[in-house]
């Protein structure tokens, strides 16, 4: 394995982001540059990159990045400020401290806990391997790990959620819950469940707007075996509000924890348009409509997760879409685009990133004023940075 940690320098480009909103929300315009690359030194170890940082979240305090390989069932801990692989971890995939065929992960506060997701429970564990605690998540056992609020029979907590930076709290769906009819629909997302970690506790908070999720829901249906296709949910929370943002619409829904109130901003994008066109549902098992669907929704706008610079008390979101001028049935070129927002998340500059043509942006987060994004290069993790300025 490589023993080296390096810079890659990249051509140094500024770009100014252009008006989203009304001059009142332009005091502050910025510009991004260009940075490094930076290669996380890994010695004589080797991170699993087989599913991207697909089990990765970095700590509250951004020093460090825990990466959870599902297929080796162990954790990487990377120091952020060094760029260098701390340790790894193998974790138990039986007994006691068994991971139960996680699929998610999330870091408890500045680290030296975190969560793991199956599909029934959630479960703490230390940095060493052990499991420190476990909640049942669905239907009647969740009622047996946690007081307060109780689930229906076909009721569960969704996994892919967040913790505040206190790590007191786990926001996440509330699948499955009533329809306005009183009928159940397994999988339809009507609000979410706020998790008190420490008193093991349930809130269950209804949001009748996550129904629309439900739209951009599609099972796929070929022979005996059939499939769900859903669009992207992302989840961040600091100490008093909770974002939930999706991948179709260009909109936040902000939930207040303590005034137990629910607000919704929707916005006006110039440079793309604001919302996916949702399936036809009931042509699920025709396998070329799927294929044209997936083609085009390809070709539409997708929205990423919000994240926040602290530094800047900013918001930046990337959203893509592919530029039909430019591709052609052999390659895709894809347009990036950034959003800024400030910190009561009012929309204040876009701008398309030009260097971006092949894929989009995905796996970011913002450190001391840079944006990094998570690049594999030969295997190797490395993270491309912006730097961020006024």
């Amino acid at each position: 394995m490589k023993k080296y940690f390096y810079f890659l320098l990249t051509a140094s480009v500024m770009f100014s982001a252009c008006s989203g909103e009304s001059p009142e929300n332009q005091s502050s315009n910025f510009s991004f540059v260009w940075g490094d690359t930076l290669m996380v030194d890994t010695g004589d170890s080797f991170i699993d990159l087989s599913y991207g940082l697909n089990m990765a979240d970095i700590t509250a305090d951004k020093r460090q990045m825990m990466h959870f390989s599902q297929k080796k069932n162990e954790l990487s801990i990377i120091n952020l400020d060094e760029m260098k692989l701390e340790r790894q971890v193998q974790f138990d995939t039986d007994g006691p401290n068994s991971t139960e065929n996680a699929y998610a992960m999330t870091v408890i506060g500045n680290g030296p806990e975190l969560m793991l997701y199956s599909w029934n429970a959630f479960s703490k564990f230390n940095l060493d391997g052990i499991k420190l605690d476990k909640i049942d998540t669905r239907g009647s056992m969740a009622n047996n790990s946690l007081s307060g609020d109780t689930l229906a029979e076909i009721e569960t907590i969704s996994a892919r959620g967040t913790i505040d930076p206190s790590g007191r709290y786990y926001y996440g769906q509330l699948l499955g819950a009533y329809d306005d009819q009183g009928a159940m629909g397994m999988g339809q997302a009507n609000g979410i469940a706020v998790i008190d970690l420490v008193n093991k506790s349930l809130k269950k908070v209804l949001i009748p707007e996550l129904k629309k999720l439900s739209n951009y829901e599609m099972f796929i249906i070929q022979g005996q075996s059939a499939m769900i296709y859903t669009s992207a949910v992302y989840m961040w929370s600091d100490d008093e509000k909770l974002l939930i943002s999706n991948s179709f619409a260009n909109e936040v829904i902000i939930y207040h924890r303590e005034a137990d109130s629910v607000e919704i901003k929707s916005y006006e994008s110039k440079l793309s348009a604001n919302l996916q066109d949702p399936p036809d549902k009931s042509q699920s098992d025709n396998g070329k409509y799927i294929e044209q669907y997936l083609k085009t929704k390809d070709e539409q706008i997708s929205f990423n997760e919000f994240v926040y610079d602290p530094d800047n008390k900013i918001f930046i979101r990337f959203s893509a879409d592919t530029d039909l001028s430019k591709s052609t049935d052999d390659k895709k070129v894809k347009r990036n685009i950034i959003t800024v927002f400030d910190q009561d998340l009012n929309m204040m500059q876009e701008a398309i990133i030009p260097e971006f043509t092949e894929a989009s942006i995905s796996n970011y987060f913002i450190k001391d004023g840079k944006i990094h994004f998570f690049q594999n290069l030969d295997d190797e993790v490395a993270f491309l940075t912006i730097s961020i300025q006024k």
